[in-house]
């Protein structure tokens, strides 16, 4: 559909009547009342010269329709070459494979106090078509050439001070992933905490400025579907999870270094565990102990989380190009004391040896049990002053978690190696360089470890750890183009 441009409209009709008027006004041969072959001649002149105009000016409006949208992506190889070691099972194993990733980023602006944001992703293994997996964030999950939709929303300013946001809001990218992505910043939120991909809405309110602080509230509410996809409107014994978030955050504007601080409380409730994995599980345990399982009745929701995080950012330090940020989550896990129940079909048969990691019968339904846990995420990054090879930037990053941490980190590029900072129990560290090639074209090469002590699992909240000693190395290349 062409975009109506009142404004070209109106330049054209401006243009026709300048030119009227001085051919009226200042045309010698018109005033003189010259012979009607020149009056004809000078016409056609001045039609020409209007069409011209005309041309022009439709050049313009076409412009403006396709600026309407303003489009931007970018373009990512990475080569990666992991070490994967389990010491208590005498496992070491090697692998070398690359990936593919394409962004594409729109936005538009159609009155100043409306906008829409939004990012098609896709993610690929290099040569592979199809690869089965499990992920809530299939953007950020290396899968076939299908486009995802990672980003959806729109912005609505009331004022100056309060703004209204829905969609698929830009909970992944948050600080202080700008910096290790040579970007500006894309997200509100911290990434050591919402590393996800959120659908639901956002109440935002400016706050008044005081000395160096320019503070900002925010109220996020967002829901975990886990109704039947077929039949929405059937329950399939499983309440949605629902997340509440309450934001406080500030810029500080010091003279010579802009920093942020960033202050959250989460709460997310009715998790539970999917009919299908109950399923497997159950048919699992067939298979090891040639026994039949029968699943019993179970509770909807079995645990809730809150989570609390405090995030510290300082760039560019006194204008020498040095960057540091640190992030503490606490965390609670906090569960009702009900287990889903497997029960072997033959009241004879023994109990199984487990529930998702439990030590205890499946059958049991412990006390309501309650788990705090921690982590701390650190980093720093320097820009040498080396202009002859574009100022290329060095950076490391850590990460240690206690053994009950609960964490969020499944929207990340790395979530399919292990290696996602936030998802580790145990010790995380990352170190690279980046290498400035041209405006938008840069490399990054670097090596990322972690050592788990713990297996991350949702239902661990309500069972026994499990431990699990896991190592992993990945040594990684990637090349980024913007456009």
């Amino acid at each position: 559909m062409k975009a109506y441009c009142p404004i070209g409209k109106m330049l054209k009709t401006s243009w026709i009547l300048i030119i009227l008027w001085c051919f009226v006004f200042t045309t010698p041969a018109f005033s003189k009342k010259s012979s009607l072959e020149q009056l004809k001649e000078m016409v056609l002149e001045q039609q020409e010269i209007i069409e011209e105009l005309e041309e022009r000016l439709d050049e313009v409006e076409k412009q403006n329709a396709s600026d309407t949208i303003h489009w931007r992506g970018e373009v990512r190889i990475i080569s990666h070459h992991t070490t994967y070691e389990e010491p208590k099972q005498d496992i070491k194993e090697k692998n070398e494979f690359r990936q593919l990733r394409l962004r594409l980023n729109m936005r538009t602006s159609i009155i100043n106090q409306f906008r829409f944001v939004g990012r098609l992703t896709t993610f690929k293994n290099w040569g592979e078509h199809f690869q089965p997996t499990l992920s809530v964030n299939p953007a950020t999950t290396p899968n076939d050439s299908v486009v995802y939709l990672e980003r959806a929303y729109v912005d609505y300013f009331f004022n100056s001070i309060f703004s209204f946001s829905f969609g698929r809001i830009p909970a992944a990218d948050g600080p202080p992933t700008e910096l290790i992505e040579e970007s500006r910043r894309k997200s509100t939120y911290p990434q050591a905490l919402y590393e996800i991909e959120l659908d639901g809405i956002v109440i935002s309110a400016n706050l008044p400025e005081y000395t160096f602080l320019k503070p900002a509230g925010r109220f996020i509410y967002g829901e975990f579907n886990n109704s039947n996809e077929s039949s929405l409107y059937r329950d399939n014994g499983l309440d949605s999870i629902k997340l509440q978030v309450y934001q406080l955050e500030s810029e500080l504007n010091f003279s010579r270094t802009e920093g942020l601080i960033v202050l959250d409380h989460a709460k997310a409730t009715g998790f539970g565990t999917y009919t299908e994995t109950i399923k497997e599980l159950q048919q699992n345990l067939t298979l090891q102990t040639g026994v039949q399982y029968q699943v019993d009745k179970s509770p909807k929701s079995i645990w809730d989380a809150s989570l609390n995080l405090i995030h510290v950012q300082f760039n560019d330090i006194e204008h020498i190009g040095l960057d540091v940020y640190g992030s503490y989550i606490h965390t609670m896990t906090d569960s009702n004391g009900k287990r889903y129940q497997l029960s072997p079909a033959d009241p004879t048969s023994p109990f199984p040896a487990f529930c998702f990691g439990a030590t205890t019968d499946c059958l049991a339904e412990t006390k309501p049990k309650r788990q705090h846990g921690y982590a701390v995420n650190t980093g720093i990054t320097y820009r040498l002053p080396l202009e002859q090879l574009l100022n290329p930037k060095i950076g490391a990053e850590y990460h240690t978690a206690s053994k009950h941490f609960f964490s969020s980190g499944f929207a990340s590029e790395y979530a399919d190696l292990n290696l996602v900072f936030h998802n580790v129990l145990g010790t995380a560290s990352h170190v690279y360089w980046i290498q400035p090639l041209k405006r938008n074209l840069f490399a990054r090469m670097g090596v990322r470890k972690s050592n788990s002590n713990y297996l991350n699992f949702f239902a661990r909240a309500v069972s026994d750890e499990i431990e699990l000693k896991r190592d992993l190395e990945d040594v990684y290349f990637l090349l980024n183009a913007r456009f």
